[in-house]
């Protein structure tokens, strides 16, 4: 993990999920194993063309939370590690209903393995000079649970989660020990994300996730060229804000009404998508199409050529509300203590989530560290330097999303709306 002053950070991206369970009743007190936090292990390079493919719950989460108004981000890829990791503990329809939401096969016995597998190649996705990605996972056990075996190997070997006790009797302290753990993983940057009243006497189990990201700009901005302007909120209102500005080969397309540009990180492994329609108000238009079929059709039509670009500086932090999100998505039972079906967790089938807590936290700014790997962006595109170069002018609302380029995962996506909020 590197330490940039914030005058020199480009772009920092944090995110925690959290799965609060709670039960009905007590069971009897048990000793469950605590262990010390491991770092993901490392082994030879994974294949991506083996990993499991993460795209669509992220774009079908999106259609459910575009309807809160206002500026929106959150990490598909954090929320279906969290969420496929609970899933190693759920039976029945539960189980079935999670697989179903998160577009993965929870029934497979080497579905754990891939998780396990997709979280190490995003790890190796880090560049000393250019990228920084860490994953970190966590249980946090009452001392009256008993853990299954089963759920504590795969949650230990495959998510590389420890179970430790904590006494949620005491649910301040305990709320301050997750919360500590979750400032460690995000470097400082969210310490309070589990909010007084979260946990009380009745809650069982805690499942946390932190996926901290850090990039450096391919092509940085200059910052002697940022320069106040506006940005168009709706057709009555407009903001001032700091607008960055540069030419460069990019990968670049305009498609209809939008157009659409990849801004590459280090050697362009990891980069921004940026949707912008081409009316004011057009982002909804947008929204409504984005899906994994047109995603890639998008895609398929980008091509390296110049050019010029103004792009907003802004800071955004987002906590979206997700239960009835997800349950628009086909997870009912497990958020009913009668209907919830966790016994792959414990013997004593009594659970059900009572929360999920979710906190995402983007810095988008000049420049950073200066790259020392090459830029992505090799092929010249044909007769680009005899043509007008476009502009591509994001000074009213878009759709972004951070995209693995080799496994296609999204780790983080949203939309902006108001630079200045």
């Amino acid at each position: 993990m590197f330490d940039f002053p914030t005058s020199a950070r480009i772009s920092l991206w944090l995110l925690i999920s959290v799965l609060v369970f709670h039960t009905a009743c007590h069971t009897e007190k048990s000793n469950p194993v605590t262990h010390e936090t491991e770092v993901i292990r490392t082994r030879p390079p994974v294949d991506p063309g083996g990993l499991p493919k993460c795209d669509t719950f992220g774009m079908n989460l999106y259609q459910h939370l575009k309807t809160n108004p206002g500026n929106l981000c959150f990490s598909p890829i954090s929320l279906q590690i969290a969420l496929a990791m609970t899933g190693a503990g759920a039976e029945g329809s539960t189980k079935n209903e999670i697989a179903g939401a998160l577009n993965l096969d929870l029934h497979d016995e080497n579905i754990h393995q891939s998780m396990y597998d997709l979280q190490l190649h995003l790890s190796e996705l880090t560049k000393a000079d250019s990228l920084d990605v860490k994953l970190a996972n966590r249980l946090w056990a009452s001392d009256s649970i008993n853990l299954r075996d089963s759920f504590s190997k795969i949650t230990r070997d495959q998510y590389q989660a420890e179970a430790e006790i904590l006494n949620f009797q005491e649910a301040e302290a305990a709320r301050k020990t997750i919360n500590d753990w979750v400032a460690l993983n995000t470097e400082n940057r969210i310490g309070e994300l589990v909010p007084v009243g979260s946990l009380t006497p009745s809650t069982e189990l805690v499942l946390t996730n932190a996926l901290y990201f850090q990039g450096q700009w391919n092509l940085p901005f200059e910052e002697k060229r940022t320069k106040p302007g506006l940005f168009y909120v709706s057709d009555h209102k407009s903001v001032e804000t700091q607008l960055m500005n540069r030419k460069g080969k990019f990968k670049y397309a305009k498609i209809d009404d939008k157009q659409v540009i990849e801004l590459p990180y280090g050697d362009g492994q990891l980069s921004m998508l940026v949707f912008l329609p081409e009316s004011q108000q057009g982002l909804p238009a947008i929204e409504n199409q984005l899906n994994p079929e047109t995603l890639n059709a998008w895609l398929s039509q980008l091509k390296n050529q110049e050019v010029a670009v103004t792009f907003p500086k802004f800071t955004m932090r987002s906590n979206p509300k997700l239960l009835n999100a997800l349950r628009r998505l086909g997870i009912e039972s497990a958020f009913d203590v009668k209907q919830a079906n966790f016994s792959g967790i414990t013997e004593n089938n009594n659970l059900a989530i009572a929360d999920v807590i979710h906190e995402a936290e983007i810095e988008v700014s000049e420049k950073g560290t200066e790259a020392a790997a090459a830029t992505a962006v090799i092929t010249k595109a044909p007769s680009a330097a005899a043509q007008k170069t476009p502009t591509f002018r994001a000074d009213h609302p878009f759709i972004f999303m951070i995209r693995d380029q080799a496994s296609e995962a999204i780790l983080f996506m949203g939309r902006l709306e108001n630079p200045e909020e």
